[in-house]
């Protein structure tokens, strides 16, 4: 069984990765109420620790998908953790 992302998040942070714990820059983003609320039910289900990890994970995912060139895609995931 795969673990929930907020399982893997908490492991690492234990662990004190270190991109886990670099500096992160505050940004605000404009959504439709439909966007927030499904946002929140995939908190409250356990799949992230809250709404700012559940948005990384996703600018992450699709960083991997829209600008990393194949054959750089393995490394750039385990750097951009």
């Amino acid at each position: 069984m795969k673990p929930k992302v907020s399982q893997l998040f908490l492991g690492a942070k234990r662990t004190k990765h270190p991109k886990l714990l670099e500096r992160k820059a505050l940004i605000s983003v404009l959504m439709p109420p439909r966007y927030i609320d499904e946002l929140d039910g995939l908190v409250s289900e356990g799949h992230y620790l809250n709404r700012s990890e559940a948005i990384r994970m996703a600018i992450h995912d699709l960083l991997l998908s829209e600008k990393v060139d194949v054959k750089y895609r393995d490394k750039f995931s385990q750097v951009w953790l």
